[in-house]
């Protein structure tokens, strides 16, 4: 019997609200903007590391989209980056490589995701 697996929440609304706790609700939306359009950037670094087999860009890339989608309520993302991560720490580098294979259809996802986020702003 298989055991069921908790869904991922492609969001954290609560960071998005610390987020804008921590600045204000016009900063937190210049911040979250800035973050969907670098990470973006991000994400093809990554998927062409994958595609290269180039296991220190990988490691690098999976770290920092990791951590900056964890502080910008990319819930889905950051969690997906962090086991890329932990894989090429381990030097697991073909289950790595294999997890990479999600990375485009999650990021897809999540930045559509924060970007109708944004169009609904924030309130302090």
């Amino acid at each position: 019997m298989k055991t069921p697996t908790k869904p991922v929440c492609i969001i954290d609304e609560e960071t998005l609200t610390q987020l804008v706790f921590d600045t204000s609700a016009d900063a937190a939306l210049s911040l979250v903007a800035f973050y969907v359009k670098d990470a973006k950037v991000r994400t093809i670094k990554l998927l062409q590391a994958a595609k290269e087999n180039d296991y220190y860009t990988l490691e690098f890339e999976a770290h920092t989209l990791g951590s900056s989608a964890a502080a910008h309520g990319n819930s889905a993302l950051s969690q997906l980056c962090r086991r890329i991560e932990r894989f090429c720490l381990n030097e697991h580098f073909d289950q790595a490589i294999d997890n990479t294979a999600q990375l485009e259809n999650i990021a897809k996802q999540s930045f559509l995701a924060l970007e109708m986020r944004l169009q609904q702003g924030f309130r302090t």
